[in-house]
């Protein structure tokens, strides 16, 4: 099996293959299979990152990758209980999964290794190309790929292509289709039980095209980016009212724990994630506590405010919500 794996790079992909990556492609079947995966797997330039998810491999089809996107990425396959690892936790074989800005499929694969259906929902152009890869090279998964932004109406938008971070922008270059989520679940909503959702800043948006998905008692991982929103015009806490009007209640997620939010709470730095859930938190396996108080708000703020976009992120907390202001944080905002 080795020698015609090795035969298969230098047939299909002229290139020498690695012992590791022998080794990955030996444990995946049969050489008619292995053969499909790989032409799968390298076109355009992309590559295959290994992955381990509910402890079988699966392989991920990236491009060549800098240290960030690379740290980024084993960050969220280590299997550790991180905020995807909570969520994951809550699915089960059967249940459909919507993945709201997919990227390259790093979560995608996980919650469809445990026997969920998958869609997968991508609006940049090179991300969907290697997401529709991934899930070509995982046949045994099923992951569906909609490459269009969730919207709260049919369109077309303006998107600025930027790896991880794409977003819809007035200034973007490419123009891609906008689906309302409810349409995107369309049939299969009635066996939704989970969301995760990251579309730099388009959060909002995409809550207001989900009105029948939320009348379900589902949980909804979403991240927060004070940045993006406030470059849209709003707010995390306008975003969290969209839940809480809804009948949800939200938690923040920090340090292994989740952390009530009321209406007027923020967070200590730019980027955090989030959930929304109608049912007791305390099912999800973590930590529970009340709102983070005031005085450990402050020092985490602290901890964060000369971290890159935190300065504004903190700036803006503190004209809302003076309470939270310190002297440590004063001087760190002045001489930062």
């Amino acid at each position: 099996m080795f020698d015609q794996i090795a035969k298969l790079y230098e047939e299909l992909l002229f290139r020498t293959a690695s012992q590791a990556e022998v080794e990955f492609w030996a444990r995946q079947g049969s050489i008619d299979h292995i053969r499909e995966c790989i032409s799968n797997s390298e076109e355009r330039g992309s590559k295959v990152t290994q992955i381990t998810a509910g402890a079988r491999e699966f392989a991920l089809a990236t491009d060549d990758m800098d240290a960030s996107d690379a740290s980024w990425l084993r960050q969220h396959t280590a299997g550790s209980l991180d905020q995807w690892g909570v969520l994951l936790k809550q699915i089960r074989g059967g249940d459909v999964v919507l993945d709201i800005g997919a990227h390259r499929g790093s979560f995608a694969v996980q919650a469809a290794a445990v026997g969920a259906v998958v869609l997968a929902v991508e609006a940049g152009t090179r991300n969907s190309e290697l997401l529709r890869r991934t899930a070509k090279m995982n046949m045994a998964l099923d992951i569906r790929v909609y490459q269009c932004a969730a919207w709260h109406e049919k369109t077309t938008l303006r998107f600025t292509e930027n790896n991880a971070w794409g977003s819809v922008t007035p200034t973007g270059v490419s123009q891609v289709p906008a689906e309302r989520v409810d349409d995107i679940v369309s049939d299969l909503i009635d066996r939704v039980t989970c969301v995760k959702m990251d579309v730099e800043g388009a959060e909002p948006q995409a809550v207001r095209g989900m009105p029948k998905l939320l009348e379900r008692d589902i949980d909804i991982l979403y991240e927060t980016n004070s940045h993006s929103l406030h470059a849209a015009g709003t707010t995390t806490q306008a975003l969290q009212k969209q839940f809480t009007d809804a009948g949800f209640t939200n938690y923040l997620y920090h340090n292994g724990c989740l952390y009530l939010l009321a209406e007027e709470d923020t967070q200590p730095t730019t980027v955090m994630d989030c959930f929304a859930t109608r049912r007791d938190p305390r099912r999800l396996g973590v930590r529970v506590s009340g709102r983070i108080p005031n005085d450990v708000m402050s020092a985490e703020m602290l901890r964060y405010v000369n971290y890159p976009e935190s300065t504004k992120h903190v700036q803006r907390e503190l004209a809302r919500r003076p309470d939270l202001r310190t002297h440590a944080l004063t001087n760190a905002i002045k001489h930062g």
